[in-house]
C-alpha cells in the first residue's frame, strides 16, 4: 500500500510536470504560428498575370512593418505591378507605411482596390494610413485608373487624407472611383466634390483631360446638400457612363440638381439612385433628363416615390427615347395602374429589353394580368408584392378601370396633388436652367412656379424683387408662389434659407406696393390656406401644397416679420 501510495503521488508529479511542460511548449508553438501566421498565409498569393496581386478576404491583421513584411515582399517580387487588392484585411499605420514604400517604386501602378481595410481602427489612423498611401503613388509616378475605398468609416477625414492624391497627375488618369458606404455625409461629398473639380482644372491647365467614366457614391447620407456639389462636379466632368447614389436621404432639390447634371453626360449607360426620395415633381424631373440619354441601358429607381405622376413621365420618355434600354427598375413607388400598363406598354417595345422590375406598386390585380401578358415571365420580375393584389384599395374600390379616372366623390391623396395637366406639359417644366437666372426667367417662374425654380430664385433677390412686381396684384398667384417654397422648406437648411428668402422678399413686396396691406394680408391668408387644403375653395381648387409641415413652418417665419401685417398674423393664428 505504501509503495501504491508513493508510486502514485510520484505518477502526479510527472503528469504536472508534463502538463507545465506542454503548456509552456504550446505557447511557445503559438508565438511562432502568431509570427509566422501572415507569412504562411501570404504564402498563396501569386501574381496574376504578372501585373495584380490580391490579398483579398485573407483576414490578415498587419499592425506593424515587421506584420506587413510578407506582403511587401510580393510587392517588391512584381516590378510590372498594376493591380494591388487589399481588400478584407486589416492595416495600421506603421503597416501602410511600409506597404505604401515598396509602391512608391512602382510607376506601373493602375488599380488600388483598398475597401475594407481599417476594421477595428481607430478613426484618426485612417487618414495616416492614408496619407501614406496616397504620397507613394504620387511619388512613385504612377498613373491611378481605379481606386476603390469602400466599406471604409472614415467619414470627411477620409476624403480630405487622399484629396492631394485626386488633385495629382495621379488622378488625371482615373477612370472609376468607389466610395460605397465610408459615412462621407454633406461635409465629405463637399471635399469630393471639390477634389474633382480641381483635378478637372488642373488636368486641362496641364494640356490632359480629367475624364472619369464611373463614380459610385453610395449609402454616405449625402443629402440634398452633398448630392448638390457632386451634381455640380457631375455637370463640370461631362464623361460618366456610370452613376451609383442609392441611399443618400436625396430628397427633391438633390433629384432635380442631379437631373441637370445627368443632361450634361450624355454618355451615361448606368443610373442608380435607388433608395431615395424623388417624389413626383423629382421624378419628372428625372424622366426630362433621360430623354437626352441615348446609350442608357440600366435604370434603377427602386424605392423612390415617384408615384404615379413621376412613373407617367417614365412611361412618356421611353416611348422616345432611351432606345438601348436593357435593364429597368421602379418597384415600390407607390405608382397607380395607367402608369404602371404605360410602362409596360413602353417597355415591351424596347427591342434590347431584358428585366423589368414593377413590384410593390399598387397596380390591383386587373393591371398586375395585363401586365403580364405583354411583358414574358423572363423579363417582367415578380409582382407578388403588389399592395392591391386583389384588385381593391382599402375603401373597396377597384384601383383601375379603362378610363383610368377615379371614381365620382373620391377625395384626391394630398400627396399627389401636384396635377399640373398632361404629362407633355410636366415635363416641360424642367428645362434645367444656368445657375442665374434672367429677368425675364425670374418673371415666367413667377407665373409658372416650381419648387426647383423658386429654391434658385431665393438665391437671386435682386431679381426676385424686380420680377415679383409682374404678380403683385394677383393674390391667388401670390399664394401659389408661396406654396412652392413651402414644399422644399423641410429639404435641408439650403433649401429652407431659399424658401424663406423668397417668401420675405415676395410677400414684402406684395404689402408695400398696396394702400391697404391689412386688407391684402387677410386676402392672401386666405389663398395660402386654400393652398395648403386647410380651407375649401369656391372654385373647388386643389391644394398646391404637398408638405402641410413645411407651410406652417413658413408661415410661421413670415408672420414674425415686420412687413406681415398684425391682423392677418391674428387669422393664421387660428390654425
Amino acid at each position: 500500500l505504501v509503495r501504491s501510495s508513493i508510486r502514485a503521488s510520484t505518477n502526479e508529479q510527472v503528469l504536472v510536470l508534463c502538463n507545465e511542460r506542454r503548456t509552456i511548449q504550446c505557447s511557445q508553438e503559438g508565438k511562432m504560428s502568431g509570427a509566422g501566421l501572415i507569412e504562411k498565409t501570404v504564402e498563396s498569393v501569386l501574381l496574376k498575370d504578372g501585373v495584380r496581386l490580391s490579398f483579398k478576404d485573407l483576414t490578415l491583421k498587419l499592425d506593424t512593418a515587421e506584420d506587413a513584411a510578407p506582403v511587401v515582399r510580393k510587392i517588391e517580387d512584381a516590378p510590372q505591378l498594376e493591380e494591388l487588392c487589399l481588400s478584407g484585411n486589416t492595416i495600421g499605420v506603421e503597416a501602410a507605411k511600409a506597404i505604401a514604400k515598396a509602391l512608391s517604386s512602382r510607376p506601373t501602378f493602375k488599380r488600388a482596390l483598398w475597401g475594407d481595410i481599417f476594421t477595428g481602427r481607430l478613426r484618426s489612423e485612417i487618414p495616416l494610413a492614408l496619407r501614406a498611401f496616397g504620397e507613394a503613388i504620387i511619388s512613385s509616378g504612377a498613373h491611378l485608373e481605379a481606386l476603390d475605398l469602400s466599406d471604409n468609416a472614415f467619414g470627411p477625414d477620409g476624403v480630405e487624407a487622399v484629396r492631394e492624391l485626386l488633385i495629382s497627375r495621379a488622378g488625371y488618369s482615373l477612370q472609376s472611383l468607389r466610395f460605397h458606404n465610408n459615412g462621407l455625409g454633406p461635409g465629405g461629398g463637399k471635399i469630393l466634390s471639390e477634389a474633382l473639380l480641381e483635378c478637372h482644372a488642373r488636368a486641362k491647365a496641364a494640356g490632359q483631360v480629367f475624364a472619369p467614366k464611373s463614380i459610385v457614391v453610395n449609402r454616405n447620407r449625402l443629402r440634398d446638400e452633398g448630392v448638390t456639389y457632386l451634381a455640380d462636379a457631375y455637370r463640370t466632368l461631362g464623361s460618366l457612363r456610370c452613376i451609383s447614389m442609392f441611399e443618400n436621404s436625396i430628397l427633391v432639390a438633390g433629384t432635380i440638381a442631379l437631373a441637370n447634371a445627368f443632361t450634361a453626360n450624355p454618355q451615361l449607360e448606368e443610373i442608380n439612385l435607388s433608395d431615395n426620395t424623388f417624389t413626383s415633381e423629382g421624378g419628372i424631373a428625372m424622366a426630362k433628363a433621360l430623354t437626352s440619354l441615348r446609350n442608357l441601358h440600366t435604370i434603377n429607381f427602386d424605392d423612390c416615390l415617384i408615384r404615379s405622376e413621376g412613373m407617367s413621365a417614365m412611361a412618356e420618355v421611353f416611348n422616345s427615347a432611351c432606345p438601348k434600354l436593357k435593364t429597368v427598375f421602379l418597384a415600390h413607388n407607390e405608382a397607380d395602374g395607367p402608369s404602371g400598363v404605360a410602362v409596360a406598354r413602353a417597355l415591351v417595345r424596347k427591342p434590347a429589353i431584358e428585366t423589368v422590375n414593377l413590384n410593390g406598386n399598387m397596380f390591383g390585380c386587373g393591371v398586375v394580368s395585363e401586365m403580364q401578358k405583354m411583358l414574358p415571365d423572363s423579363v417582367l420580375q415578380s409582382l407578388s408584392e403588389d399592395e392591391d393584389e386583389d384588385g381593391d384599395d382599402e375603401d373597396g374600390r377597384n384601383d383601375y378601370n379603362d378610363e383610368g379616372a377615379d371614381s365620382e366623390g373620391d377625395a384626391p391623396d394630398v400627396r399627389d396633388t401636384i396635377s399640373i395637366g398632361s404629362v407633355d406639359s410636366q415635363l416641360d417644366r424642367f428645362s434645367f436652367p444656368s445657375e442665374a437666372l434672367s429677368l425675364d426667367e425670374a418673371r415666367e417662374v413667377l407665373l409658372n412656379p416650381s419648387s426647383a425654380r423658386i429654391c434658385q430664385l431665393g438665391r437671386q433677390t435682386d431679381t426676385l424683387k424686380q420680377a415679383v412686381q409682374t404678380i403683385q396684384d394677383n393674390v391667388r398667384q401670390v399664394a401659389v408662389a408661396f406654396s412652392e417654397a413651402c414644399n422644399v422648406v423641410r429639404q435641408g437648411d439650403e433649401q429652407a434659407r431659399a424658401a424663406e428668402s423668397f417668401a420675405d422678399c415676395l410677400l414684402s413686396s406684395t404689402f408695400s406696393s398696396c394702400e391697404q396691406p391689412n386688407a391684402r394680408g387677410e386676402a392672401l391668408v386666405s389663398e395660402i390656406l386654400v393652398q395648403m387644403g386647410l380651407l375649401k375653395s369656391e372654385d373647388k381648387l386643389s391644394p398646391r401644397l404637398t408638405d402641410v409641415g413645411g407651410g406652417l413652418l413658413l408661415l410661421r417665419h413670415v408672420v414674425l416679420q415686420s412687413y406681415f401685417p398684425k391682423p392677418a398674423a391674428t387669422c393664421i393664428a387660428a390654425f
